[in-house]
């Protein structure tokens, strides 16, 4: 081989490697990006299902009382 077969091969490596390495990390980056989408995603659903079931079991408390006052 000759220096300049040699020069190429290092300079092709090491372009590959860079190039590897910036693709990997733009994949990384939208992977964290959605993940923290879904995320506040989820934490929204969850906060709708808790005021939810907590207006459900005030309403079936305050019925469960009203019963039992009327009962009396």
């Amino acid at each position: 081989m000759t220096l300049a077969g040699n020069i190429r091969i290092m300079v092709g490596t090491l372009g590959g490697g860079l190039l590897g390495f910036y693709v990997m990390h733009q994949l990384e980056q939208r992977y964290k990006i959605k993940q923290q989408e879904d995320y506040q995603r989820y934490l929204a659903e969850r906060e709708i299902r808790q005021r939810q079931e907590d207006e459900y079991n005030d309403k079936h408390q305050n019925a469960m009382m009203d019963s039992e006052t009327g009962a009396r």
